[in-house]
C-alpha cells in the first residue's frame, strides 16, 4: 500500500526497518474522487499529501474572477500549501483532483513527530 511512497522518501534517507513501519503508521490513504476540493480559499490547510496514483491542480482566483492555475500534481508529487499549512493561517489556494486520486495524507501533528523520530528527513520534508 504504501510501497511507492517509501520509495520516495528513501531517496532522502536510510530508515530501518522500524523507523520505516513508523513512517508507515502515520500515513493515511485516502480515495478521492475526481472534482473533490482538497482545500479552499479561506481554510487552513491541515495537511500534505502524496499522490500514489492521480492528478490535482493548485489554483486561486485573481481579482478579475478567473482562476489561475499555479501547479498540476501528478503520481509521486507531494501537494499541499506550505504557508498554510506550517503557519495555521487561511489559504489564498484551491486545491482540486482532476481525476479519481489515491492520496496519503500526513498530519501537521504527525508530521512534527516523524521529524523528532526521524530527524534525518527534516532537510527533506520540512
Amino acid at each position: 500500500m504504501f510501497e511507492a511512497i517509501n520509495k520516495n522518501v528513501s531517496k532522502a534517507t536510510q530508515f530501518t526497518q522500524s523507523e520505516l513501519e513508523y513512517f508507515d503508521s502515520l500515513l493515511q490513504l485516502k480515495i478521492v474522487p475526481k472534482k473533490t476540493l482538497l482545500l479552499q480559499e479561506g481554510e487552513i490547510c491541515s495537511f500534505e499529501a502524496y499522490i500514489n496514483k492521480g492528478c490535482t491542480r493548485t489554483f486561486y482566483i485573481n481579482e478579475n474572477g478567473f482562476e489561475v492555475i499555479l501547479q498540476f500534481s501528478t503520481e509521486d508529487w507531494w501537494l499541499s500549501d506550505i504557508a498554510s499549512f506550517h503557519e495555521k493561517k487561511p489559504s489564498k489556494l484551491y486545491i482540486e483532483t482532476l481525476e479519481d486520486c489515491e492520496l496519503i495524507f500526513l498530519s501537521l501533528e504527525n508530521k512534527e513527530a516523524l521529524l523528532v523520530k526521524i530527524p534525518s528527513l527534516k532537510k527533506y520534508i520540512s
